[in-house]
């Protein structure tokens, strides 16, 4: 196997309610993963769920991620496209949300309020005039040994380092995902994440700069790893600089989430994108 440098620590939390000063720990690397275990209503969870699957523009993913989504990413594509895009989604997760709370614009405001002492802004990515969605819902398919394989969430920002885009200052900080899940499967579909935050140099060697998408098994087995187990209701927030997949859940129900990613630009301003 391709010989990589060192394999990293890997600190979490598991909290039974909301914290945000645990959130505002991961952001700025002081953890690397919290699980909020049922930090939302699982009704509303349950219900938004039964909206995305009766969704009229429900879609699979445009890209090699076998995944059904309300939403876009950036996974794959310059800023430019991304953003793109962007202008097509915001209307289908308007019609999602419409009349129903939506999770994470609550997180948004309870983190410009209480993440620090002082008011904090949390606001979307923008370019040219155009707002990074708040979220995108995605529902995994299972593959043959994982829903969702092994990969990082920096390559895809890196990929852009050529072009003029506010993303890139999310390279200076922690790029933070956030899911929340609608629903689990009864067996199978934890997060796994591997004790490995790749170097550029490190994913070039693996022929993975383009995307940090598919680390193979043989490279892994080099790492110990942890897996987290979910309920609906949840919220997982994790540095994705570690590489994670989703396990099978082996046809015993679907895996759903709001997700998108943050980070800090400044000290008291944060981005949002999906």
């Amino acid at each position: 196997p391709t010989e990589v440098k060192m394999q990293h620590s890997f600190r979490t939390k598991m909290a039974s309610k909301l914290d945000l000063t645990l959130i505002n720990d991961v952001m700025t690397g002081q953890l690397d993963l919290v699980n909020f275990k049922g930090a939302v209503n699982s009704q509303l969870m349950a219900d938004i769920a039964d909206r995305f699957w009766q969704h009229p523009d429900l879609a699979l993913r445009d890209d090699k991620v076998p995944a059904n989504i309300i939403g876009t990413n950036s996974f794959l594509k310059t800023a430019k496209q991304y953003f793109d895009d962007v202008t097509g989604v915001q209307q289908k997760l308007a019609l999602l949300f419409d009349d129903i709370e939506n999770p994470m614009d609550t997180l948004f405001d309870k983190m410009r309020g209480g993440l620090k002492a002082q008011p904090v802004v949390v606001e979307p990515s923008r370019q040219d005039n155009i707002n990074a969605p708040a979220c995108r819902v995605m529902s995994w398919l299972d593959q043959e040994s994982y829903a969702l394989q092994p990969h990082d969430d920096i390559a895809q920002i890196e990929n852009m380092k050529s072009q003029n885009t506010q993303l890139l200052g999310a390279l200076n900080n922690t790029i933070t995902a956030f899911n929340f899940y609608l629903e689990v499967p009864k067996k199978g579909g934890e997060l796994r994440v591997w004790h490995w935050q790749p170097t550029t140099d490190e994913r070039k060697a693996l022929d993975l700069a383009h995307s940090g998408y598919g680390y193979s098994n043989e490279v892994l087995s080099q790492f110990d790893y942890t897996d987290i187990s979910l309920d609906a209701g949840d919220l997982c927030v994790f540095n994705g600089s570690f590489v994670h997949g989703v396990l099978n859940a082996n046809g015993t129900g679907r895996r759903t989430i709001i997700t998108n990613f943050m980070s800090y630009l400044e000290q008291d301003r944060i981005i949002y994108w999906t």
